[in-house]
């Protein structure tokens, strides 16, 4: 039903509610020991460096790992998974207005998460992401408050740690059940990034200490969360969410109508192979900032707005490049530009999959939406120009009586003349008065703006 859309998925959530009954699941005690479940000793050097109490639990990262570490918490093993998952799908689709009403700062949630209904159409297929959404109607499955924790790896004034180390559910428990949010380790100058769960059992009784021991390799490593094993398409936790969704249409005279004051282009997170122009605002960082980001702000726009096309093209084709970045800086960001490393988005797109934009501020994707097409632009007496190809000849498209009429430009512009200008635009989830854009070259994708 969910590959029928977000509507048809509801009304068969409302089928089975009506021949299921309770979407919820009969608490059990909890088992008095866990020494049954291996410890994932990779995980527990991060509980170690943060002063986390409990034993980590390892857990399959097989893309169900939310509900792998609830189940294990509960039965000692993942066979209750595919039942959660199940009953949480109903509850999302049935109960929305209930499951919004399990967290005390809901807004909060709205800044770090994707849409809801994104949420829910990834509950209703095997192996995808998990978020927020899907945390919280999980605790009206259970009827039991589910607490999180965050791992301050990008440092404690990092906005998710604040927002995501939080109860989901109002029910009182004496003992919650609790799960990390656990990620490969961080490159040296990149954001760390949750990508998998884990379930945090009460702190080892004595046979779980003994088993502790037993189990631990002699390097003191457990597979559950290699980089190799956490992968981006199955436990991911995105704390926000790239999309390359709501792009103007090519004329420059449309993109100025999609902007507004206040406007926020963000940053965009790449590794090799392309390099991202980025507007935003200009704050000073938070003290704790990862080490790419150390004494990086970003450059002032001249005005409120994006950058006029003649610059941004200028830049990209231009044959010096400042430093590139791996990643936005921490904290706000209005009125700035930089460049930030894209090249991980050129494999995504090479595989197939959407274009990833990392920022620290959210979810965006809501509003209008439609990837911009291939754009092609010349210059002429040092002005871009926006061209079409017809008939083997660079045209101007223009309107007459209603209809597209095509000029050649005159003298033709060489073929090494043009160029292909891709942009990405999207609005903010949680407002649409703030939008960003991207934009780079085809034919030098490394370099992203």
């Amino acid at each position: 039903a969910s590959h029928q859309g977000i509507q048809h998925l509801i009304k068969s959530a409302d089928r089975e509610a009506l021949l299921g009954g309770d979407a919820t699941v009969n608490m059990i005690d909890l088992p008095d020991t866990y020494a049954s479940v291996d410890t994932d000793m990779n995980a527990y050097e991060l509980l170690r460096r943060h002063d986390i109490r409990g034993r980590l639990l390892l857990t399959p990262g097989d893309g169900n790992c939310l509900f792998n570490s609830i189940s294990i918490i509960l039965i000692c093993n993942t066979k209750m998974a595919s039942e959660l998952r199940y009953k949480t799908c109903i509850q999302m689709a049935t109960r929305k207005d209930r499951v919004l009403e399990g967290h005390r700062n809901i807004d909060d949630l709205f800044i770090v998460s994707p849409d809801y209904d994104e949420s829910l159409i990834a509950c209703a297929r095997a192996t995808e992401l998990s978020s927020a959404w899907t945390i919280l109607g999980l605790s009206q499955v259970l009827q039991h408050k589910v607490i999180s924790v965050y791992p301050p790896e990008n440092g404690p004034s990092y906005e998710a740690v604040r927002i995501l180390t939080t109860e989901f559910g109002s029910f009182q428990h004496e003992l919650p059940l609790s799960i990390l949010l656990m990620g490969p380790k961080k490159g040296k100058g990149k954001m760390w990034l949750p990508n998998h769960f884990l379930p945090i059992a009460p702190e080892s009784s004595d046979d779980d200490a003994a088993h502790d021991d037993e189990k631990q390799t002699e390097d003191g490593v457990c597979g559950g969360c290699d980089d190799d094993v956490l992968n981006d398409d199955g436990n991911v936790y995105e704390v926000d969410t790239g999309v390359d969704d709501y792009h103007a249409d090519n004329d420059n005279n449309q993109i100025d109508n999609n902007r507004r004051d206040g406007e926020e282009e963000e940053t965009i997170k790449v590794t090799s192979s392309q390099t991202v122009l980025h507007d935003g605002d200009e704050t000073e960082t938070d003290d704790e900032t990862h080490d790419g980001n150390v004494g990086f702000e970003g450059k002032p726009l001249s005005r409120d707005n994006f950058l006029p096309f003649n610059e941004v093209l200028d830049l990209l084709t231009g044959d010096t490049l400042e430093t590139m970045h791996a990643s936005a800086f921490l904290g706000r960001k209005e009125n700035v530009w930089f460049w930030v490393d894209n090249e991980d988005n050129v494999i995504r797109r090479k595989g197939g999959k959407k274009s990833h934009y990392w920022n620290d501020y959210g979810a965006w994707g809501n509003g209008a939406k439609a990837n911009t097409p291939s754009t092609l632009y010349t210059r002429q007496n040092g002005l871009a120009m926006h061209v079409v190809k017809r008939e083997g000849k660079y045209c101007q498209e223009k309107q007459s009586n209603g209809k597209k009429v095509y000029k050649a430009v005159e003298p033709q512009p060489a073929s090494e003349d043009v160029f292909k200008l891709r942009r990405n635009y999207s609005k903010h989830a949680h407002s649409n008065d703030y939008v960003r854009r991207v934009t780079w070259l085809e034919e030098r994708q490394r370099r992203c703006l």
